[in-house]
């Protein structure tokens, strides 16, 4: 990228301390599920009774939990799981809804029937339809991530299916058609 292009998209951020933090706060976790077998000063998964719930202190910064594992540890590793969910669930809603929502807006006549279809999981509350899902899939991370994506699925189709129909209307895309 350009020194221009550089700048032009850090604008925003530094015009807005919030945003400053926020970015911050954002470029930490990854970093932190990046390198959390370097980071984290013991293994997550570690039980040692002899320590249990003690307070934070030297040795253990943010403290143990019931099982003596050590809490900063514990925490480092889970940006990593909430970091690949993350992004497990925008790639599948993406890859899922793009699709569906170009295929509904380009074909009519079953478009329609998808998007009745995409309507009807809109009527479920979002969690009700994320759990229902994982029920009827199975308990794993995998599966969560199914289940929540298709949960955001639903919004993605119905922007992109908007959009589409909205460029299919533009003049340079009859323009297009009429030559």
């Amino acid at each position: 990228m350009k020194r221009a292009d550089i700048s032009s998209w850090l604008a925003p951020f530094v015009a807005r301390p919030i945003a400053m933090v926020g970015l911050a706060i954002i470029l930490l976790t990854i970093i932190c599920a990046i390198f959390a077998p370097v980071l984290a000063p013991y293994d997550p998964a570690a039980i040692n009774p002899i320590i249990r719930l003690s307070p934070p202190n030297a040795v253990h910064w943010f403290g143990t939990d019931q099982f003596g594992r050590d809490t900063l540890s514990r925490v480092i590793y889970s940006a990593r799981m909430a970091l690949l969910i993350g992004v497990g669930v925008v790639g599948f809603a993406l890859v899922t809804g793009v699709p569906v929502g170009v295929f509904s807006a380009l074909f009519p006549r079953l478009g329609h029937v998808l998007m009745r279809m995409i309507d009807v999981l809109m009527s479920f509350p979002a969690l009700l339809l994320a759990l229902g899902l994982i029920v009827v899939l199975g308990q794993s991370v995998a599966n969560a991530i199914i289940a929540i994506g298709a949960v955001y699925l639903t919004t993605t189709t119905r922007i992109i299916y908007g959009l589409t129909l909205r460029l299919r209307t533009e003049t340079y895309v009859e323009a297009a058609r009429s030559m």
